[in-house]
């Protein structure tokens, strides 16, 4: 995976890093206040996330990550979903 390479690579040069779900904010904000993790190296938070998390159309579809421009009947669809969700 290549967060995972990412992690061992800063580790390599000397970062102290943390890996956290980045999606859950409560756990992003608790590893951020955390930092520094080590006080003699410089600190790294790996967020995980998944591109387009909670719509079904764009959630692990790499043509919504770059995507420019949204129909309107795209908007209309994930202001639907987003609108049910709440």
């Amino acid at each position: 995976m290549f967060t995972s390479a990412v992690a061992v690579a800063m580790r390599a040069f000397g970062f102290a890093v943390r890996e956290v779900d980045g999606h859950d904010v409560p756990a992003l904000l608790e590893t951020l206040r955390a930092a520094p993790f080590d006080a003699n190296k410089p600190s790294a938070v790996i967020c995980h996330t998944v591109k387009g998390k909670g719509f079904k159309t764009t959630e692990h579809n790499a043509d919504w990550h770059h995507k420019a421009k949204v129909k309107p009947e795209e908007l209309a669809a994930l202001l639907a979903e987003l609108e049910a969700s709440a």
